[in-house]
């Protein structure tokens, strides 16, 4: 008898870690969804701030400016930083924040670095 109770509150407490794990993986599942359809949002940003860095870069080389490498390999470095942690951020958090207050943050911290990269890059385009 004690061996059927203590085998009830095993299904009991595994139905329960099954139901949490589950509307976790719900939640997870909603923000990745919401992620994906923010793309656009990271594209355009992206060509934007690219263009505006090539600009920059051509007005700097046409001035006989001078062309350092140590900030594009830092920008470099920036941009994965800019795009993956936010992102981790959001996908991690138990509360409820807009993600659109993430997402244009997160898009205009990596479009600042890709500007950054595009500046300063020394190769012939």
């Amino acid at each position: 008898m004690a061996l059927q109770a203590l085998y009830n509150t095993a299904n009991l407490f595994t139905s329960e870690a099954l139901k949490l794990l589950l509307i976790t993986t719900d939640i997870i599942l909603c923000r990745v969804e919401i992620f994906v359809k923010a793309l656009p949002l990271f594209g355009l940003t992206l060509m934007i701030f690219v263009t505006d860095g090539l600009v920059y870069r051509d007005i700097r080389k046409f001035q006989a400016g001078r062309e350092s490498t140590l900030f594009f390999h830092r920008a470099k470095l920036l941009m994965s930083f800019c795009l993956l942690i936010p992102l981790f951020f959001y996908l991690s958090i138990p509360l409820f924040i807009s993600p659109m207050l993430i997402f244009i943050v997160q898009s205009l911290m990596l479009g600042i670095s890709i500007k950054l990269a595009a500046m300063y890059f020394k190769k012939y385009i």
